[in-house]
């Protein structure tokens, strides 16, 4: 693994935690934790969650190219998918201008723990990369015993769900571009990594995304190229939609901001 230690300052990482507490029925959030960190030793964020329950990660990172976010578990690659490799965690350059200044991605990455115990506790890593930078973000996830009164059944309920549906996993969030640039939309889904992805498609507004459709290049891993931004992508509805074997979906809709680069 290369990790890039040089002081920079390009991209910021956003990581929060969500205790999913099945027997409450809505979720309890920890604080936020807005940090930019480019160095690897720098300390872990102590969380203690109870056994039994869901955690879900939370990882935002943006820069002025689109970030690539990926997870590590005591320093070990996590795959969330079959498909969800560090090779596929690349992205083909884009004909950016030199001047970034005015340009900005956004990218949110979650992770889901399922049923904490013991064996399951340790440091989680957001890793969230630009072309020539990293970012980590780390939880030291502590578990201690259940809280009395917890309905296991709805603990198991609850993980079922989460195995069956179909999640996306990784997505751009937010993009504000020049026109007249290639660039690339990423989203990246699952529904359990023993079982095969979701199908995923991408609409404007409304209307089917496909590689017949000028300007457009569907990826294998479900991002979606653009080979040239214009005026049609300002503000327009895009949405990436996975589609599960059980016919559920989950739905991002990136916002994208196009405008005319200064002279």
């Amino acid at each position: 693994m290369h990790w890039i230690s040089e002081e920079k300052s390009l991209a910021a990482v956003l990581a929060s935690l969500t205790l999913i507490t099945a027997a409450m029925g809505s979720p309890v959030k920890f604080p936020s934790a807005g940090v930019r960190i480019t160095k690897r030793n720098v300390s872990a964020v102590d969380k203690v969650v109870p056994a039994g329950n869901d955690i879900e990660l939370e990882c935002k990172a943006n820069g002025p190219t689109p970030p690539l976010i990926h997870w590590l578990y005591n320093g070990e690659h996590v795959e969330q998918s079959p498909l969800d490799h560090l090779s596929s965690n690349l992205m083909a350059p884009g004909n950016f201008p030199n001047d970034r200044s005015q340009n900005y991605y956004a990218s949110v990455s979650t992770l889901i723990i399922k049923e904490t115990d013991s064996s399951k506790a340790g440091i989680y890593t957001c890793v969230a990369d630009l072309e020539d930078e990293r970012q980590t973000k780390s939880f030291n996830i502590q578990v201690t015993q259940p809280l009395l009164g917890d309905d296991s059944s709805q603990q198991i309920k609850r993980t079922e769900a989460i195995d069956e549906d179909p999640r996306i996993y990784l997505y751009t969030e937010q993009v504000y571009e020049f026109e007249g640039v290639s660039t690339q939309l990423i989203c990246r889904a699952t529904q359990g990594f023993n079982k095969p992805p979701p199908s995923i498609t991408w609409t404007i507004n409304d209307q089917p995304i496909t590689n017949n459709t000028a300007g457009f290049q569907l990826m294998s891993n479900g991002d979606l190229k653009i080979l040239r931004t214009s005026n049609v992508l300002h503000m327009a509805e895009v949405k990436c939609i996975a589609v599960g074997s059980n016919g559920k979906t989950d739905v991002r809709k990136p916002f994208i901001y196009m405008y005319e680069p200064t002279e």
